[in-house]
């Protein structure tokens, strides 16, 4: 990473002038000495939000860097990731599914339950929003149609927590309305659903929607007409969660989480254990395969301690993160190249690859204590490596052009003062 070569010096008072006139009117750069009281806790800084903060920005920020009560105690084992604390629910998260954008806008929508039965959207800059609410029953898995074949809306399996009127697959449209596609009309919990995936486009397992009965430990699928077909069955199975890998050496079945095994599905229904483990590692229930690049194709399986494991097609198991909140993770998605992890505590966190954009002072938070180590890497690029001997410069590249110079004021202004860190 470099910085431009203008042939122009820019000075520290250029900078800050420039910085100065996109600030929210009457905000000062030395408002940010008493702005936020830090707490540091261990792999990651968190930080609490007061109304001097709040005058700063303008806004409550709930992501780049949650302004939140301390939370856990969250660890990266790979040093070449970093993790923030992405937004606080109301309630347990239950799953999440995520949107590139389309009719549905892009961000993630996570289910939370407690008696709340909610899906909250929560967009690229960190604004939190109900989408759906009153669901019934009490659990939830959402994923999103990724072909088109069943309208592209977002299908929810929902499971009554004891005896009731049966369990239900629903499917919400891109304004939030709820409707019916399928009721098992019986009255046995996780007859028919617990958890709910769609298969890559392409793969064997093309045009349903696949549901887990972790009962039966039974795979059942819809066609985009509702009817109900079964495919295998692995025995009964814990609370399991199900995946389609995404390439790599992970061939194209069906993947369940049962407790500590990891069990699969051929696309001829054939079902057995392909993975088992004992104690020395925590028993999962959420999975999410790897997208490629930075996370490679890999299996990476939420634990009932706050742990992730990242379990490659070989079987080799390892701790990828751990101290998210130490309670159960149910909710492991991807998004474009990043992790979010929703916990029980209604916590999501996101895991991305490389600097945190703006976070030029490498604490885990992009905020206005990053105004000064931002200011030096554009006016003094050499300095600021020195000073920060421990951090990356390209946190400062906000437009993607592989400089960091003054044409990524606005970005750095923008990602620090509404949460929208995306390149532009």
């Amino acid at each position: 990473m470099s910085t431009h070569n203008s042939g122009t010096t820019l000075s520290d008072e250029m900078v800050r002038e420039h910085l100065r006139a996109l600030m929210p009117p009457g905000v000062t750069l030395a408002d940010k000495l008493t702005a936020t009281e830090r707490v540091q806790t261990k792999g990651t800084t968190m930080y609490r939000t007061n109304a001097m903060m709040s005058r700063i920005l303008g806004v409550v920020m709930l992501g780049v860097g949650a302004n939140v009560d301390a939370v856990g105690e969250p660890v990266l084992h790979d040093a070449r990731f970093g993790i923030q604390l992405y937004a606080t629910l109301p309630g347990p998260v239950d799953g999440i599914a995520y949107s590139a954008g389309g009719d549905f806008p892009g961000g993630i929508y996570a289910a939370v339950s407690g008696g709340l039965n909610t899906i909250y959207f929560i967009s690229a800059a960190n604004t939190v929003s109900s989408f759906a609410t009153g669901l019934p029953y009490d659990h939830f898995e959402p994923a999103f149609d990724p072909t088109g074949a069943f309208g592209g809306d977002l299908y929810v399996a929902a499971i009554e927590d004891g005896y009731g009127p049966g369990d239900e697959i629903l499917r919400i449209n891109s304004v939030g309305e709820v409707s019916v596609f399928f009721t098992s009309g019986l009255y046995q919990l996780d007859r028919y659903g617990h958890t709910l995936a769609f298969p890559p486009s392409g793969s064997a397992f093309d045009g349903y929607v696949y549901v887990s009965d972790s009962e039966h430990g039974n795979l059942n699928r819809f066609d985009p007409s509702g009817a109900r077909s079964g495919l295998g069955s692995v025995s009964s199975t814990d609370d399991a969660d199900l995946e389609f890998s995404h390439g790599g050496a992970w061939p194209d079945n069906v993947y369940l989480s049962d407790n500590r095994r990891i069990k699969r599905i051929t696309p001829g229904g054939a079902g057995s254990t392909l993975f088992s483990w004992g104690t020395e590692w925590s028993a999962v229930r959420s999975l999410a395969f790897g997208i490629g690049d930075a996370f490679g194709f890999d299996l990476y399986a939420g634990g009932e301690t706050g742990e992730i494991l990242k379990i490659t097609s070989g079987g080799m198991i390892g701790l990828f993160a751990s101290g998210l909140d130490d309670t159960m993770i149910h909710a492991t998605e991807f998004g474009d190249q990043e992790l979010f992890v929703g916990t029980d505590a209604g916590n999501i966190y996101r895991i991305y690859y490389g600097p945190l954009p703006s976070d030029l002072n490498c604490d885990g938070i992009a905020d206005v204590f990053d105004i000064d180590p931002f200011v030096l890497a554009i006016t003094a690029p050499s300095a600021y490596v020195v000073m920060y001997p421990d951090c990356d410069l390209s946190a400062g590249d906000m437009n993607a052009d592989g400089f960091v110079d003054i044409f990524d004021i606005d970005g750095f202004v923008r990602c620090i003062t509404s949460g929208d860190c995306s390149a532009g």
